[in-house]
């Protein structure tokens, strides 16, 4: 029993080394730790290609992966379009309190096709 056990842990993660990379580095935010009294998240595409400049959906979760904030928030354009910020604030304009938090970004490119990058995690002090 145990050997076969061990034989399906192996062949499953053969089978998991043929899928893509993860994606949860293709963003990146700083400061993390981050505090909102402090000024704002900068977020940046780990390769610091430029984000659509004008359907960019920023959601951000809770430690229980509920949704507090989402807008369509505009790149930085006076850094090429590779920066979007975040300002500490739920949906309703509070600062969130400190703890676990989670964002996403979808963005949706010239031909109308939309793009949900991996969760990142944001620590805010």
């Amino acid at each position: 029993m145990r050997i076969a056990m061990l034989l399906s842990l192996s062949i499953f993660a053969l089978a998991c080394s043929n899928l893509p990379p993860d994606q949860a580095d293709a963003f990146k935010a700083y400061p993390n730790p981050y505090n909102p009294t402090q000024g704002k998240l900068t977020i940046v595409k780990t390769d610091n290609s430029a984000f659509s400049v004008t359907e960019n959906d920023l959601i951000i979760y809770d430690y229980s992966l509920n949704e507090i904030f989402r807008a369509n928030v505009l790149p930085d354009t006076a850094s090429g379009s590779t920066k979007i910020y975040w300002y500490g604030v739920d949906k309703n304009g509070n600062t969130v309190v400190p703890g676990l938090y989670y964002f996403k970004i979808m963005s949706t490119d010239a031909n109308g096709l939309t793009n949900a990058g991996s969760m990142v995690k944001i620590i805010v002090q």
